[in-house]
């Protein structure tokens, strides 16, 4: 270990590359570190592992671990401008209320890129997310802003969640190998300005509420694009969605709207697998 404090600290560093067996810096609470100059910080079980308040700003610089690149408990906050985080099992494993800004900046891991406990506000401007098994993944209310060209991809599932998603796509993409998104109940999605959302397998799956809207974006799959059990609202502008079903609902949608510009393209654009 090369930096370690358990009380109130703040550590700067500029052009510097440090390693460590285990973990290079670690912090009690409140502790706040800027790292920039192209800087390297590597560490095994992790590069920085931060306790309750932590900060962390990244500029031009690299930060790396075995386990997880950065550890945060409780209200962590990253702010990362042409940063590269990169994690053998996680590259971000916070704890809850975490809030990161990504700007130009990469983010990887063999299994979950983002791990968050709860209550994770994410925005990514020309930034790229990439994950094994999840791009992001965290239990319940999640924010993702994703704009300018932005990536967040994953093998297995780009984005899972359970409960309370929020999510905007704008000129920027969701992608997996098998489903895009994942999430159980009330999810807020939004796909616009030539966003786009694909899953070769499932675009999106919902158990139920589910609030679709797309303006000049992309819905796409192999398989089932939209899948939702009950309660869906879906509004449809300028957009495409298509699939082996472009809805498979086992439910009729509370609303629907697909305006005359749009299209749904599939075998069978619904695929209700209940009563109407």
């Amino acid at each position: 270990m090369i930096v370690e404090s358990t009380a109130v600290s703040e550590v700067t560093i500029i052009n510097s590359k440090l390693e460590a067996k285990d973990v290079a810096l670690k912090f009690g609470q409140n502790g706040k570190v800027k790292i920039s100059g192209a800087s390297e910080i590597t560490g095994t079980s992790a590069a920085i592992d931060g306790d309750i308040n932590t900060v962390v700003n990244l500029e031009n610089s690299k930060v790396r671990a075995q386990d997880a690149a950065i550890h945060g408990g409780t209200n962590t906050e990253i702010n990362a401008t042409g940063a590269e985080i990169t994690g053998k099992k996680r590259a971000l494993d916070l704890g809850f209320n975490a809030n990161v800004a990504l700007i130009q900046s990469t983010v990887r891991a063999e299994s979950e890129a983002v791990f968050c406990k709860s209550n994770l506000d994410l925005s990514a401007d020309g930034s790229t997310i990439e994950g094994g098994n999840s791009g992001l993944k965290s239990p319940s209310l999640v924010k993702v802003r994703l704009v300018k060209k932005s990536r967040l991809a994953a093998k297995s599932t780009a984005i899972e969640s359970e409960s309370n998603l929020d999510l905007t796509v704008e000129d920027s993409s969701v992608e997996s190998q098998d489903t895009a998104i994942r999430t159980k109940s009330n999810p807020r999605v939004r796909i616009a300005k030539q966003g786009k959302v694909h899953g070769n397998k499932t675009g999106l799956v919902c158990e139920h509420n589910l609030d679709l809207a797309m303006n000049e974006g992309t819905l796409e799959s192999s398989g089932n694009a939209v899948q939702c059990e009950i309660n869906a609202r879906i509004d449809v502008k300028k957009s495409t969605i298509s699939g082996a079903n472009a809805f498979a609902l086992s439910r009729a949608p509370q609303s629907l709207t697909v305006s005359d510009d749009s299209q749904l393209k599939g075998a069978k654009n619904f695929a209700y697998k209940g009563p109407r």
